[in-house]
């Protein structure tokens, strides 16, 4: 699974996202990460992009997840990699920080996989300094869908991919301001197209470790992703914003 991983996005956390390692370089530009400066990774799993991030700019990281079983494993591997920063169970809706807390906040792929997306990003806001940054990835239906293609978008889609409105809407509503969007569906295909490949190319070792039927499951949810995308129906988008210096 490890090198599946590593071969797809160049990294090999057990990454839940579909973040690849040069999207994660985007993400250090995105958020001006520098040398000190403290960043929350929301939802981060096992590490991935998190413990990247601080690795390269050596930025201070707080890893959140509400699953210990993959805070186990980014607690191990910010030992490994001698990276400053520490792991906190907590949902991304109900962070446990204090006001103004951290400089850049991020999360991959989180907010498609949540109902209560407007809890997490007035979250988000509040534990930014004025100033600081919040740059996220997420899938995403297409705009101006039919009932019938909505239906099969969902399907294919993580489990809570719609949204109460336009996701610049959502956070200009929970107070941030310069807001910008880039479509990066062409790299989501393209990473699914590889998750697909990577997988048939290990079946024989990827079979026996998590059963037939788990195997078959992950590889037609993402053919039904990919037929999705080539569709038109959904697509991922990279937003970047600011808490603003007054507000």
């Amino acid at each position: 699974m490890r090198r599946a991983e590593m071969r797809v996005t160049g990294c090999d956390y057990g990454a839940t996202s579909f973040t690849t390692r040069d999207q994660a370089g985007q993400l250090v530009e995105l958020l001006a990460l520098r040398s000190g400066d403290l960043l929350l990774d929301i939802g981060s799993g096992a590490g991935w992009p998190g413990i990247h991030l601080s690795r390269s700019t050596g930025c201070r990281v707080v890893l959140t997840d509400p699953s210990l079983d993959g805070l186990r494993v980014a607690h191990r591997r910010i030992s490994a990699e001698n990276v400053v920063g520490v792991v906190v169970a907590s949902s991304g809706e109900t962070l446990p920080f204090q006001d103004e807390a951290f400089d850049a906040v991020t999360h991959s792929d989180v907010l498609c996989c949540l109902q209560e997306k407007q809890l997490l990003l007035k979250a988000s806001r509040r534990v930014l300094k004025a100033g600081g940054r919040l740059s996220f990835m997420v899938i995403e239906l297409a705009e101006g869908l039919s009932s019938a293609f909505t239906s099969e978008a969902v399907a294919a889609s993580p489990d809570y991919v719609e949204a109460d409105g336009p996701y610049r809407a959502l956070m200009e509503n929970a107070g941030f301001e310069k807001i910008e969007g880039m479509d990066v569906t062409d790299t989501y295909r393209e990473t699914l197209s590889a998750w697909i490949r990577e997988w048939d190319n290990e079946s024989s070792e990827l079979v026996p470790l998590l059963g037939t039927a788990e195997f078959d499951e992950r590889q037609t949810r993402r053919r039904r992703a990919l037929s999705a995308v080539d569709e038109g129906w959904i697509r991922r988008t990279l937003f970047t914003a600011y808490r603003g210096e007054n507000s």
